[in-house]
């Protein structure tokens, strides 16, 4: 089996966010979730305006998913022992925009082995993947 948690996507542009992860011909994603506009989690109504000069500023928008949210559902996959021969694990991230559909802004690929094996009762540390 693969698990797989996602708890925040930063620096993706869109309104909403998603993320799915594949092995094969198993395919799992987790529910879509609105962005926020910088990494410290405040909403782009928290966010105050100065007197000073207007400064042009890009600002990060960043996705926190909760337990429910981020949960991709068990994949039962099998894999031949041969490392060489195992598919790749591929980490897909989508976002929407305002005025357009589901588009794809990143991906990354990963060897099985880099995953460590579940142990049950003793959960692996999160970990972060640059795409």
């Amino acid at each position: 089996c693969l698990f797989s948690d996602v708890y925040m996507a930063i620096g993706v542009k869109g309104r909403t966010c998603e993320v799915e992860v594949s092995f094969g011909a198993a395919c799992g994603s987790t529910d879509k979730v609105a962005g926020t506009y910088d990494a410290g989690g405040s909403s782009p109504a928290a966010v105050e305006e100065t007197d000073g000069p207007h400064q042009e500023e890009e600002t990060v928008h960043s996705f926190v998913f909760n337990q429910v949210q981020g949960r991709i559902a068990p994949m039962l996959v099998m894999a031949p022992d041969e490392t060489l021969s195992q598919p790749y694990v591929m980490i897909n991230v989508y976002s929407t925009g305002w005025m357009s559909g589901r588009r794809r802004v990143g991906y990354c690929l990963r060897k099985l082995e880099e995953f460590p094996m579940y142990e049950p009762g003793n959960p692996s540390k999160p970990r972060f993947f640059p795409l």
